[in-house]
């Protein structure tokens, strides 16, 4: 058998394609992997516009890139099998024409695959068009799936690295033609062939960008989607029933396409379009026993439940009472510990109106929603009961880089409990988190950007991902390994945290004043208070003043932060220190007792003023503020403290 020259196969179906071509084409050539190991091949559609003349000028400018065409099929199918059976390298990956892949995207899942022998590579991938990110399937590396769960076949796009030899052993194509859910297809034939399969997280290898006008999407054909969604079930049909592999296979279709469609969209719908559905789930129903539901949340079991009975008037019913559920999450401290920015927080599950949503106590000793006699009625206490639910679940804390989407999961401890609220019993979480920006990108440093920070409740059946909400960072700038490091408060009134001073400076931030300036004879330092310090940090830059500029450097010296002017003594008032090509706010113009991020510091004269007895109340309260009786307490705070603070 003749070596394999190429280790990678990038195939592409193209159909009159969007300018972001042109992002795609020039990952490609940004790749790490040599271009004598890889080729990419596209396949045009049948193109009605300039997209075969294009793919051919770009092909004739690169060594890896070939172009084929075909009459038009309508779809992805027929393209992506015949760039298949013209592949040459040892792997296959399947990339869409307005996505792309990231720099070392092919070498690292080339050598990923290799390493562990793999037949199929779930390569992390990144989503541009969806508010929620942080997807579970990417919150730890697997070299080769021992247990399959929800979270292994989270991710059913194509986006994937698939052995060709394998792939041709199984004869595991593209269904052709108009076939929704393609990629449904092909990878329940690709599960259900091989227990090779592992999970690569410690880099982001694709972008998919998610268009409300992607070709493929437009239109949508009730009986055919459905027919298609059958076909995509049968090589799943042939695994061993009972199985762990069948039954969490068969669950995330159960999930992703029927349950889904119960929750608070099914409301939405028109009568005539719900009673469809009801008739097609109905039909439906057989392929997923009743023995998945124990692999349910209790939201999703008890839709289940109702739809099993055929009791469509309650799933209408609860699908009211769900639609606008979340979580409200806030931040109770912010601050630099130890190199880390330490997050602490609470959420709590509301309704669309922000009010707790209400839970009872059973006979039994279990906890379910407090929800209307004709939802409940018949349905038992185990459908409904949460315990579970609550004992399992560990809220996920997870950060995202604003500028390519990019998002890892943050280490974070917490728990999921239940207390009184206004006379019922509300749900929520308590979470405190350690971002370690040198550790954090799966044990190495996030880029510099502006990250924002999300948090979620999995495993409740209501996960939608929302940012964290904080009213003020008190200490806010850290001298990090090199670099400046802000958290801040964002405009609409989330938490931030800005790398390398993209957005704001750590001078600007820590707001110096004039008792922490010394002045010698050739230089000035200004002391920043307020400013945390890990590791080793100097950065060269300049201050603007009304006179010129004066060089200076931000560094660090042991546990503080020093702002260092060069040259003889001159005013400081009112100049901007400028690091990383950013200005910082004029310095020494807030008012001392009021630094520019709102707290009053505890040395200073505003602090010094306030009735001791206030202070103690308030220390006091904030104690209160973190046990797991939460939000009632909490609102009492954030007001007293406001009323101590002369905000009204």
């Amino acid at each position: 058998m003749p070596a394999i020259d190429l280790q990678v196969s990038v195939v592409v179906a193209a159909y009159n394609s969007p300018p972001e071509l042109d992002g795609l084409i020039a990952s490609l050539d940004a790749q790490s992997l040599p271009d004598d190991q890889f080729e990419a091949i596209f396949v045009d559609d049948g193109s009605s516009d300039g997209t075969l003349a294009r793919l051919r000028r770009l092909a004739a400018q690169r060594s890896y890139m070939s172009v084929h065409t075909i009459a038009n099929s309508g779809w992805p199918g027929k393209p992506r099998n015949v760039g298949t059976a013209a592949a040459r390298g040892e792997y296959v990956f399947y990339a869409d024409h307005d996505d792309y892949l990231f720099p070392e995207a092919l070498e690292r899942m080339s050598a990923f695959a290799r390493a562990n022998r793999l037949d199929v590579v779930h390569p992390k991938e990144v989503v541009e068009g969806w508010s929620g990110p942080g997807w579970s399937a990417w919150q730890r590396e697997v070299p080769r799936v021992t247990e399959w769960t929800s979270t292994v076949v989270q991710c059913i796009t194509p986006h994937k690295l698939y052995r060709k030899a394998f792939l041709e052993k199984h004869r595991i194509t593209f269904p052709e033609g108009k076939v929704r859910l393609e990629d449904f297809s092909f990878n329940a034939e690709a599960w259900a062939a091989t227990e090779a399969v592992g999970i690569f997280s410690s880099y982001p290898c694709y972008r998919w960008m998610v268009y409300d006008d992607n070709s493929h999407k437009k239109g949508f054909e009730f009986e055919s989607y459905w027919s298609d969604f059958e076909a995509s079930l049968q090589p799943l049909l042939q695994l061993p029933a009972g199985s762990g592999k069948r039954n969490h296979l068969l669950l995330r279709w159960y999930r992703s396409r029927i349950l889904e469609r119960l929750a608070g969209i099914y409301s939405t719908y028109s009568e005539t379009y719900r009673q469809r559905l009801d008739h097609k789930f109905t039909e439906l129903l057989p392929y997923f026993p009743p023995e998945l539901d124990t692999l349910l949340s209790a939201a999703d079991r008890l839709r289940s439940h109702l739809l099993r009975q055929g009791r469509f008037d309650a799933l209408l019913t609860l699908s009211t009472l769900d639609r606008g559920m979340r979580l409200d999450l806030q931040t109770s401290d912010v601050r630099w510990r130890d190199g880390s920015l330490e997050i602490r927080g609470h959420g709590t599950l509301v309704d669309r109106e922000g009010v707790p949503v209400r839970f009872v106590h059973t006979a039994g000793g279990g906890l379910r929603r407090d929800l209307p006699a004709e939802v409940l009625e018949g349905v038992p206490d185990a459908v409904a009961d949460i315990v579970t639910d609550l004992e399992r679940t560990t809220p996920h804390v997870v950060i995202r880089d604003r500028t390519d989407n990019v998002d890892w999961f943050v280490p974070s401890r917490g728990n999921v409990a239940s207390w009184d609220e206004n006379g019922a019993t509300a749900v929520g979480f308590e979470f405190t988190a350690q971002l370690d920006p040198q550790f954090a990108a799966f044990g190495t440093a996030l880029s510099d950007a502006v990250w924002d920070v999300f948090a979620r409740l999995p495993d409740m059946g209501y996960t939608a991902t929302h940012r964290l909400k904080v009213e003020k960072v008190t200490h806010g700038a850290a001298l990090h390994h090199g670099r400046q490091a802000i958290a801040y408060r964002t405009k609409p009134g989330y938490l931030a945290l800005d790398l390398g001073s993209s957005v704001r400076t750590v001078v600007g931030t820590a707001q110096p004043h004039a008792a922490d300036v010394v002045r010698r004879a050739a230089t000035t330092d200004i002391t920043l208070r307020r400013v945390h310090i890990a590791g080793q940090t100097r950065l060269d830059g300049h201050l603007e003043t009304a006179t010129g500029n004066r060089p200076a450097t931000l560094e660090s010296r042991g546990t503080t932060a020093v702002l260092r002017l060069k040259g003889a003594p001159g005013e400081v008032r009112g100049s901007r220190a400028v690091f990383n090509g950013r200005r910082s706010a004029p310095l020494m113009t807030a008012p001392e007792t009021e630094p520019v991020d709102g707290t009053a510091p505890e040395s200073s004269p505003a602090a010094a003023g306030r009735p001791q007895v206030a202070r103690d109340v308030l220390d006091a309260a904030r104690t209160l503020a973190a046990s797991p009786t939460g939000q009632r307490v909490r609102r009492t705070v954030r007001r007293a403290t406001r009323r101590l603070r002369g905000r009204k």
